[in-house]
């Protein structure tokens, strides 16, 4: 992970699924050589998952079988914030956010600040996009789309807008733009992705950039930019 904040190349890693260690690598070269310059316990303070986020100096992520998340200052070393149960969430069991089984819960972070995604806990098949607070993780606004959540792999967001990745594991895939956040109207383009090593499991916005972990391997895509008329041409092709 990196922080969207920072122009230093400073990274970070959580080794598992589930645990309360944060690895600090200074630089890119001590990340691929696995030299941690720094390790951050939480305590009794667990997460889950592999859709944390570091903003702002603050390690976000998912707090282990709960439906609430958490804020953890890297400064302070401690959790300074968690949120309430994020409403209608799905947090255990086999009903994960995505097609994999590792995430309920899934940060995002663009210009607009932070962002969580979680499926919503009915019979049908619903994404729960919700704009936090990024100090007191309160929830700003909340959007529920009838989405099919778990026929995709990852997502992110770009300019309030959100982007579905179809796979993960495909070393060929498509990205889908469906839905401008802040018009609150869907969209329709796909455009190609990639998987190279098969195993990419965390994508994220960071510096009109997107980043991809894909099986340990740091890997750059470029974003493509759409200013309000073109996204007004995507609402029409719907």
């Amino acid at each position: 992970m990196r922080d969207a904040t920072l122009h230093r190349q400073r990274y970070w890693y959580t080794p598992e699924y589930y645990g309360n260690l944060i690895y600090e690598y200074k630089d890119r070269n001590h990340y691929k050589n696995n030299i941690a310059d720094h390790i951050y316990d939480m305590g009794e303070h667990h997460y889950q998952g592999v859709g944390h986020l570091i903003y702002r100096r603050s390690f976000y992520f998912h707090l282990a079988h709960t439906s609430k998340v958490a804020r953890y200052s890297l400064a302070e070393q401690k959790v300074v914030s968690s949120s309430k149960n994020m409403p209608k969430a799905i947090s255990t069991g086999e009903r994960s956010l995505y097609s994999f089984q590792y995430n309920y819960f899934d940060f995002a972070v663009d210009e607009n600040g932070i962002w969580v995604l979680y499926g919503k806990n009915s019979s049908e098949e619903t994404l729960i996009v919700v704009k936090l607070d990024g100090d007191t993780l309160q929830i700003l606004k909340k959007w529920e789309l009838p989405i099919k959540h778990r026929s995709y792999g990852n997502a992110f967001i770009v300019c309030g807008v959100l982007y579905l990745v179809q796979s993960v594991s495909k070393p060929k895939t498509k990205v889908e733009i469906v839905y401008d956040l802040y018009a609150d109207v869907k969209l329709c383009k796909v455009l190609g992705f990639s998987n190279p090593f098969g195993h990419n499991y965390m994508i994220a916005f960071y510096h009109k950039k997107i980043y991809g972990y894909d099986n340990g391997n740091e890997i750059t895509y470029p974003v493509l930019m759409y200013d309000r008329k073109e996204l007004e041409t995507l609402m029409k092709s719907c």
